[in-house]
């Protein structure tokens, strides 16, 4: 068992702004006086006055003596009127400088009151002391059967019960013991600074990187930083590590549930060789049954409805190899086609297939080219009506890549994530959602997150932005300045799609009803409209016990979020009644909304029609002034958008790009 590390918080924030002294001005020096002339008056002395002079008459004496009395009474009088001036005036400065002083105190009340922080009488910088929150929280042995919905996370034969939107995720690889990560620590003595009203809060600790978001392109870019000895910081907006690889664990003897990316492409990628290297893959996941691609195993069963309304669906004899040859025909035809017209949408090319073979088809083989189409919206997650058919790699005989399946016990491809988030030397925060970067300082990007509801900041030489171009389209996050017209017209429009997989399991040997060597099932329906309503389904017998994986992608998926579990579940179970009549309600069922998840808003991307996907992958992937970067599968300009491995390639190539520009900024 793999030991678990709780990550405490490490980032501490300034506070209180520095408060200066004020200086008090001396009282005014009244200690000289004026004479009436507005000469300076020493000591005044009077002996002179009361000399007598025998010479003077008497008479003369005493009119002397009363001028120098009034004299006397004179300049006292002004002496006192001048003193009270004086006072008056000093009395005034000293009201002044106090209600500037007191003003200057409001002023700073302001400025701590703009920061959320009110003044204190000895500044000194705040650490954050939240409860650490652990990436190892969940275990597999733990058998956690904790709700993951509103409604509740499982279904047993005694009461109906689907997850939804569950929030119970692991965050800890089961199988292997892995090294803990050691956060990067900090304890730095941070001067106050005296801040603007307007300023937000400083943060104590510059990282050289924040990586924003945890999937796989973000740990990928995050190791290659970390690697290279630079301080990383991961926010993550989820509960969980791993963005769309999303594993629940409330199934008993060690069985993962992956609601998200459940494939692990072998070739042009060296993601399981890095996994691999610490300990992350296995050997049991090496075998030929965990490698079967879509279309390339497939039994075909075409449906029917009787009067009463019931659905019945008989094996297709030989329908693999109908499929063959009519998608060579089609391959052909879709290559004349983009030649003529230079792009279409596959479901233009599809309908203008069928009407110039309009009377070469029968009614099954033009419904399993609408069931292909469906196929197509589900592999690749976008509508028929704005994929291009340049999406399209589909090979005769299915695709060619193979793949190892992840989500088999003691594994699943979000535990997985977890695990390798614990052996990369950096600080990782979740539920912590960006909402703003700001990148015009040319020292450093300032981003504004929310930490369970409270707003926080944190500078960064860099930051790494891997969200989903979902998000990214829905304008969560703010840039200051405003993102490049270039990039942000590939954010609004290249195409991003939707996938849901409803994940059923039953719990006795018996209840798998359906052929055991079979990997995919097809369903094709009499009706255009019902060809993509849960026609796909996966055996995922690698899992140890019966389980089908039902799959529904584009248009089909957007209208299925809007159901309630048991109507997706019923409509589920007719379908999978009308091929195999005696099949039993699941004991336990997982239904994912990828669309209602706030932190990720749909799927993956596709190349949409009349764009160019390359181009607009570049453009959304090329970085701005060397300070504000990113990465993800959308952002993967080797035709490998969409996946794992393309969004883990990514985050390594930009890691590698940002590692050259912050190394090359210490030594200038």
């Amino acid at each position: 068992m793999t030991n678990t590390t709780q990550f405490d918080e490490h980032i501490a924030y300034l506070t209180s702004p520095k408060r200066s002294k004020m200086q008090q001005q001396q009282p005014i020096d009244d200690s000289w006086q004026l004479d009436t002339d507005g000469n300076e008056i020493d000591d005044f002395h009077d002996d002179d006055c009361y000399t007598k002079s025998n010479d003077m008459p008497t008479t003369t004496l005493s009119k002397q003596r009363k001028k120098i009395v009034v004299g006397v009474l004179v300049v006292s009088i002004v002496a006192i009127i001048l003193g009270a001036i004086c006072i008056g005036m000093f009395m005034k400065d000293s009201n002044h400088d106090e209600k500037q002083q007191s003003n200057n105190i409001d002023s700073l009340e302001m400025e701590g009151a703009s920061d959320g922080i009110g003044i204190v009488p000895t500044p000194s910088p705040m650490i954050d002391t939240d409860d650490a929150s652990s990436l190892s929280s969940f275990f597999f042995a733990n058998n956690d059967t904790s709700t993951v919905t509103s409604d509740s996370p499982t279904l047993n034969p005694s009461q109906l019960s689907i997850s939804e939107s569950p929030t119970d995720v692991p965050s800890q690889h089961p199988i292997t013991d892995t090294p803990s990560l050691q956060p990067v620590t900090s304890n730095p003595t941070e001067k106050p600074t005296t801040k603007s009203p307007s300023s937000p809060p400083t943060p104590s600790k510059v990282y050289d990187a924040v990586v924003v978001g945890s999937g796989w392109s973000g740990l990928r870019a995050a190791q290659v930083l970390a690697d290279s000895r630079l301080s990383v910081l991961i926010l993550e907006a989820n509960d969980y590590i791993g963005g769309r690889a999303k594993t629940i664990n409330t199934m008993p003897n060690n069985i993962p549930t992956d609601i998200g990316c459940e494939w692990l492409y072998t070739e042009y990628s060296s993601m399981v060789s890095d996994l691999d290297d610490v300990g992350l893959i296995t050997n049991s996941l090496e075998n030929d049954e965990n490698m079967a691609p879509l279309l390339g195993n497939d039994l075909y069963y075409t449906q029917t409805v009787l009067e009463d309304g019931t659905k019945i669906a008989v094996l297709l004899e030989d329908g693999q190899k109908i499929q063959s040859n009519l998608w060579s025909e089609f391959l052909s035809f879709k290559k004349d086609l983009l030649k003529a017209l230079g792009d279409v949408s596959y479901a233009d090319a599809v309908t203008t297939f069928l009407e110039e073979n309009d009377m070469s088809y029968t009614n099954d083989e033009e419904q399993m080219f609408n069931l292909l189409l469906e196929i197509s919206e589900a592999e690749y997650a976008g509508d028929s009506d704005m994929m291009s058919m340049n999406e399209m790699y589909y090979g005769e005989g299915g695709c060619a890549a193979e793949a190892l399946y992840m989500a088999v016990p003691n594994v699943g491809f979000g535990n997985t994530a977890a695990s390798f988030a614990e052996t990369i030397d950096a600080d990782i925060k979740l539920n912590s959602k960006v909402t703003s970067i700001n990148y015009e300082d040319d020292d450093q990007v300032m981003i504004t997150y929310e930490e369970d509801g409270i707003v926080k900041t944190v500078g960064a030489q860099t930051v790494l932005v891997t969200v989903s171009l979902g998000v990214l389209k829905a304008k969560t996050i703010s840039f200051t300045p405003q993102l490049p017209y270039s990039k942000q017209d590939a954010i609004d429009n290249m195409g991003f799609g939707l996938l849901n997989k409803a994940t059923l399991y039953w719990d006795k040997e018996e209840a798998a009803v359906w052929p055991q060597d079979t990997s995919w099932f097809e369903l094709i329906t009499p009706e255009d409209e019902s060809s993509g309503l849960w026609t796909t389904f996966y055996n995922a017998k690698a899992k140890g016990v019966p389980c089908l994986i039902g799959w529904i992608g584009g248009d089909e998926a957007v209208e299925m979020e809007e159901q309630s579990d048991e109507e997706i579940l019923e409509q589920v179970m007719i379908n999978l009644r009308s091929m195999w009549p005696t099949i039993t309600q699941p004991d336990n069922v997982f239904i994912s909304r990828w669309g209602q998840e706030e932190n990720v808003l749909g799927s993956y991307s596709f190349n949409k029609v009349g764009r160019t996907y390359s181009e607009d992958a570049s453009n959304l992937r090329e970085p701005i002034g060397n300070k504000a970067w990113f990465a993800g599968e959308a952002t993967n300009t080797d035709e490998w958008h969409a996946t794992s491995v393309g969004a883990w390639d990514s985050g390594e190539q930009v890691g590698q790009d940002m590692v050259s520009v912050l190394k090359r900024r210490r030594f200038i």
